[in-house]
């Protein structure tokens, strides 16, 4: 598709701004496509362009180590063609859905690389977004966002911050079968910060839990 796309790009006889990020793509540039992209003036796309920009963002920071700078930047700025595409009026599912990973994303990789503050952030307006979305897809990535933001507050001795956000995961995942990765992340991670405080017994129920 990206093939296709830079080929009748190359028959317009219009400028497009997205041309150089397609051709980084087409040929696995992914760190090239998110420098040309950084080049991009958002505020002047049209909604199709936008869109066109979260996905293919998204995809290319993902085809990159989760903790590199770029795939960060990458993120933040899909997210930033989301905010514009919301501003916009387009509310469809798949522009929420990426967006969410957007988020999750960054969030992620901002927390393997120590920069706890900033991930903290981006979960915090992840779920600013999302704590209330009911879609199947960005469901996961709130569970998730969840477990993530509990290890962060561990790493940074919350223990009861860290505990409140395991417990905020397992009520929103609820026993739904289709969780039971973050079911069992949030629980495993609950019975360690229990021990941690020197809460055993209950520490061992979550293990027990897990089991």
């Amino acid at each position: 598709e990206r093939v296709e796309r830079a080929a009748k790009a190359e028959k317009a006889t219009a400028p497009d701004e997205l041309q150089a990020i397609r051709d980084a793509m087409g040929k696995a540039d992914y760190r090239g496509a998110i420098r040309a992209a950084g080049q991009v003036q958002f505020d002047s796309l049209p909604e199709a362009k936008l869109k066109e920009l979260l996905f293919v963002l998204v995809d290319a920071g993902e085809r990159l180590d989760d903790a590199s700078e770029e795939g960060i930047a990458g993120y933040s700025l899909a997210a930033e063609a989301g905010t514009r595409l919301v501003k916009l009026g387009s509310l469809e599912p798949p522009v929420q859905k990426g967006i969410a990973r957007a988020l999750w994303r960054r969030g992620h990789a901002l927390g393997e690389l120590n920069r706890s503050d900033e991930a903290l952030s981006t979960y915090e307006d992840f779920f600013r977004r999302f704590a209330d979305a009911k879609e199947p897809g960005i469901e996961w990535f709130v569970s998730r966002a969840l477990v993530n933001k509990g290890a962060l507050l561990s790493k940074l001795n919350k223990s009861d911050a860290a505990l409140a956000a395991y417990d905020d995961a397992l009520r929103h995942c609820a026993e739904d079968p289709e969780f039971r990765e973050p079911i069992a992340k949030a629980l495993h991670n609950k019975g360690y910060e229990l021990w941690k405080v020197g809460r055993e017994e209950e520490g061992v129920k979550a293990y027990d839990e897990v089991a």
